[in-house]
Formats: structure tokens, sequence, C-alpha cells
């Protein structure tokens, strides 16, 4: 299946398209960056229809007061307040400081790490004993890094390692989650503040704090966008569905977050162990959550198949190389899953500016920015999933070629962002510095 987070093929399957890689005299397959034409969309956005709400029943409001009770009758029936609060999210209309508030007064410990999959699979019309094989699948694809963020994110793992040691020793979550944020840090650095890293449990207890998301990417100040969940120990199937359970309900709060911020929008989570790197896919089928209407959760799939990629262990590993191999395509899904997220984020502010603007209203500059803030994100994910293509072919340097173009372009669409959104001061104070500012007494 098809998913709106990726572009088509720019490659061999597109040899009539302007945008299509182009063969030089000499031979070197280079990719065409766009011509002037290509930013003429840049400049009058053509009507888009605006999403609208359901025509279904949506979730029935209730008030803070009936919450507590509302969660007694959910935990009686479902048995485990992970459940149940499940079931409200499905039901009712609440503010989830409310629901906050009740699971302390009722003195209630929830983590959605203790989620089983053969309790909440019913949640998302799935079937326990299928083991997620009858959940829908989306495309995930490479997008080629600068080979300069690559070697930053392999420098920046080998600091990892001599603190916390190689990944067949180190014995926590925490340990494994600093040794893996290389793979994050250097690519959200990109978007330049519009991505914030707040780990948090959406829906915490009053006694434990397990189960937090490790890195909970949000976009804009509030729209959660990306979430990873790592599990240091997946061992056997039972282990590795209840550790899919816990994505599935982290995803769901997630949506009913954005939901209560105004937000339509998918939400990637990533579950892995440090070995093995799984997508997931969250979508609400229509702009509001509706009474009995599940979201949407789709499996990703690498190559047409693959439901994981593997990082080989460094101690599996005689040559670099080897290691390298194998931790290239994990950091450039990781680059398309976030590009694309932050394009769906661009995708989803513009449909709520037009859902804002009146009819007879002249249209808001804002609608006109965040239109071409998504089309240059979209040019730039484009040429570097190309980019990817054409490094299966052998072609590193025309490769690498794509992969500058497009990093500059994603530049450029987060500047066209940022100039709809304030965040006050950019934070770079220290970049870029000059060697004479480090001689100091």
């Amino acid at each position: 299946m098809s998913s709106p987070l990726h572009q088509p093929n720019l490659g061999a399957a597109r040899q009539d398209d302007d945008d299509s890689p182009q063969t030089s005299p000499s031979g070197v397959r280079r990719v065409r960056d766009p011509e002037p034409e290509d930013n003429a969309e840049l400049k009058t956005p053509p009507p888009k229809r605006v999403l609208k709400s359901s025509t279904r029943a949506p979730l029935t409001p209730i008030q803070p007061k009936d919450v507590v009770h509302e969660l007694q009758i959910a935990i009686a029936t479902y048995g485990t307040i992970e459940a149940a609060v499940l079931s409200l999210m499905s039901l009712y209309d609440f503010d989830i400081a409310d629901l906050h508030s009740a699971i302390r007064s009722e003195k209630l410990d929830i983590s959605f790490s203790r989620a089983r999959y053969d309790q909440i699979a019913r949640f998302y019309n799935l079937d326990p004993s299928r083991h997620m094989n009858d959940a829908q699948t989306f495309e995930i694809a490479r997008a080629r890094l600068p080979n300069s963020v690559f070697r930053r994110t392999v420098e920046d793992m080998n600091l990892m390692i001599q603190q916390y040691g190689p990944p067949h020793v180190q014995n926590s979550e925490q340990a494994r989650s600093r040794f893996l944020a290389p793979l994050f840090n250097n690519i959200i650095a990109r978007f330049r503040e519009l991505f914030n890293n707040t780990p948090e449990a959406l829906i915490e207890g009053c006694i434990t704090a397990q189960g937090r998301i490790e890195y909970q990417f949000r976009a804009f100040g509030g729209v959660t966008v990306v979430f990873i969940e790592i599990k240091l120990m997946i061992g056997n199937a039972q282990e590795r569905m209840n550790a899919i359970a816990q994505v599935l309900a982290e995803g769901d709060a997630c949506d009913y977050d954005n939901y209560k911020r105004g937000y339509h929008m998918p939400i990637f989570g990533i579950l892995t162990d440090g070995d093995t790197f799984r997508f997931f896919r969250f979508q609400r089928p229509e702009l509001n959550r509706c009474t009995g209407s599940s979201i949407s959760v789709a499996v990703g799939l690498y190559g047409g198949w693959k439901r994981a990629l593997t990082l080989k262990r460094l101690e599996d590993c005689e040559r670099p190389e080897e290691f390298l191999g194998s931790l290239r395509p994990i950091c450039e899904v990781i680059y398309s899953v976030l590009v694309g997220a932050f394009i769906q984020s661009i995708e989803a502010h513009y449909q709520r500016s037009l859902r804002r603007t009146q009819p007879g209203e002249e249209k808001r500059k804002s609608t006109d920015n965040w239109y071409n803030s998504k089309a240059l994100g979209k040019r730039a994910l484009a040429i570097a999933e190309d980019g990817a293509r054409v490094a299966g072919t052998g072609n590193i340097s025309a490769a690498n070629q794509a992969a500058e173009r497009a990093w500059e372009l994603l530049d450029e669409s987060v500047d066209m962002a940022r100039a709809n959104y304030s965040l006050g001061r950019e934070w770079s104070m220290l970049s870029g510095l000059g060697e004479e500012l480090f001689d100091i007494p």
C-alpha cells in the first residue's frame, strides 16, 4: 500500500519526467535541480478541498466530575486500567488533565508498558491471533543523507560507545536510548526548533513513570508527529507483540492529544530494541474522532516485504563497512519518516488555515506560506529518496549530489515555515564558531 509520506518514483519508472535523473555527456547520472517553472507552484496555491468533520456521531463530551465514574466502569468492564483508558478515548471527549486527576484521585497505577496485545488489539479492529498480519501496510523508503550528516551520526555514536560501552554490554533502556540518540539528533537539528523532543508519558499514574516514550517529537510546539519507543529486550513472539501493544496505545494517546489540539495528521511510531527497527503509522480516518471509529494502524514495509530493519551487531563485524552498511539504511529511513512527518505537519496547519478562512474573506498570507513550505519539503523528500535509489545502482557521486540539494531545499522549507510560526530567538549562538573563540584563558 502506498503512503502519503512518499512521492512518486523519480527514477527509471519516470524517464519522461523533467525532474527525473539525467545522464550527462560524460555518462555521470545526476539528479536535476528544480527548473524555474517548478517553483511557479510556490506563488498561487490551487483551490484545495478542506477536510471536514464527520457526519457520524462525535465523541460524547463528559464533565470533569464524571471522568472518575466512567473510568471505574471501564476498569470493571475490561479488567485493566490501560484498556479502560483506551476505551474512554474511543467514546468520550474529555480533557487529558481531567483524566490525570481521576487517576491520581483513585491512586491508580497506569503504564502502557504493561499493555498486552490480546487485550487491546480489539480497539484497532485487529485479531490478536493474527499477530498484526491483518494490519494495513505502508511503504517506507530511504532518503539519501549527505555524507557529512551520516559521518557526524557515526562519530556521535562512537562517543556514546566510549561512555556506555557497545550495545551488547548496555543493560538498561536508558543506556540504549543514549546510544541511539545520534540517529535522530543530527536530522532533527535541521528543523531548527520546529521539532522538539518532549519525552513523556502522556497519561501517567500516581506511582510509576514506567512506559515513557523515549523520544516524542512535537512540531510547532504541540503537535505530535513521531515517537520512538525503546525496549531493551524483545525476545519471543509474545514479548514482541506486547511491545507492539505499547506502541499502539501510545500512538492512540498521541492522536487523542492532537485531536484535542485541533489537528488531524498521521503519527509515526518507531519500535526498537537497538537491533531491529519497526515502523508504524497511526491515522484518524476523519477530521474528528468519532464514537466507535478506531484509528487506522499500519505497519511499515521496507523493500515491499521487510517488517523490520536490522542493525548489525558491532561484535559480529570484522570491518567498519559491515556496521556502516547496516546503519545507513536505518538512518535514511528515519530521515524519510521525519521529513515526511514534517510535510504532514505543514499540511495540517495549511488545512487549519483554510478552515479558519471565512467565505468571502481574503486569503491569509500564512495560507500561502504553509503551502509553499509544504511544496519545498515535498520536493526535498523526492530528490533525497531518488538519491537513495541512485545510490543503489552504484552511482554514489550522483546520489551525494542529490542528498546535498535535498538538504538545501529542506532548509528553505524550514525557513518558510518558521516565518509562519514565531519561535522568537533562534538558538544558534554556538553554531559555526571560529577557532579563535576557543582560545579562552
